[in-house]
């Protein structure tokens, strides 16, 4: 392969041992070559062709739930042919005709970086991932049995206030259950407008660390009557940007408030 692997001094009779470790090659025949720059001798020798192990896949199990920046783990191989390093692929369906990763990796575990973190997909179309083992001669095991496994989007946050087709304040205070997911933290997408299909907005307030909201002096809501309420939604957002579906919006209406000099007026207006 011309590749140098020792020098070495002869003794007076022309004599020399030498060890030396063969540099990773492909497996089969191969020459090594001794030379003074006056005599040269060859040598053949074979480097073993036998595959290593198939990995065995841990984590994730198999049809189980992962983190958008899924761990994945799988048993050490040995051989004979050392170092062992690892082919790795994920892929949409069993086949790994389309590709979402493939990793060479010289350990047996990997963690998805944040550029390579996965968008959630359902339980019934998972994602599935293999391993296989290459040795320092090139020989390669088989694939290991696929796992599949999904990501899941956060689950949609349940409203909790204003509760249904009630009398709100103009600086109404909403509210709704907290989402836990496996890819914190979460944020919220809050939205009100005067139509169920959100056409046009009249408050809209995304990356919400809490899930709670008042609303503003500034943004204080206008007086609308019972029939023609607000409609309000939340959405959950996780750190990989995977979001949780719509819930059916809750609805309220804010009723006409006197100011405080009206209200002084009439107390003036009644007394005389």
């Amino acid at each position: 392969d011309d590749v140098a692997v020792a020098r070495i001094i002869a003794d007076s009779n022309g004599a020399f041992k030498v060890t030396f470790r063969i540099p990773a090659g492909k497996h089969g025949q191969h020459v090594f070559t001794v030379s003074d720059g006056v005599s040269t001798r060859q040598l053949a020798f074979a480097i073993e062709s036998k595959a290593p192990p198939v990995p065995v896949p841990l984590l994730p199990g198999d049809a189980s739930e992962a983190k958008a920046a899924a761990y994945f783990d799988w048993g050490d191989v040995y051989d004979a042919s050392l170092p062992i390093t690892y082919r790795f692929q994920i892929a949409p369906d069993k086949d790994f005709t389309v590709l979402v990763l493939d990793k060479k990796l010289t350990g047996s575990e990997y963690t998805l970086p944040q550029e390579e973190r996965l968008a959630a997909v359902k339980k019934e179309s998972p994602y599935y991932w293999r391993v296989k083992a290459i040795d320092s001669a090139r020989n390669e095991s088989d694939w290991s049995m696929p796992n599949s496994f999904f990501v899941a989007a956060p689950p949609a946050p349940a409203l909790l206030l204003p509760e249904m087709d009630t009398k709100a304040e103009a600086e109404v205070s909403f509210d709704w259950k907290d989402v836990t997911d496996l890819s914190p933290p979460i944020t919220y997408h809050l939205q009100v407008a005067p139509d169920k299909n959100f056409t046009s907005l009249v408050l809209e307030k995304k990356g919400l660390t809490k899930s709670e909201y008042t609303v503003t002096e500034e943004e204080k809501l206008a007086a609308v009557k019972q029939e023609v309420p607000y409609y309000w939604r939340v959405k959950a957002i996780d750190d990989a940007a995977n979001e949780s579906e719509w819930l059916v919006p809750g609805s309220f209406y804010v009723g006409f408030t006197f100011p405080g000099w009206a209200i002084y007026t009439l107390i003036g207006i009644v007394a005389l």
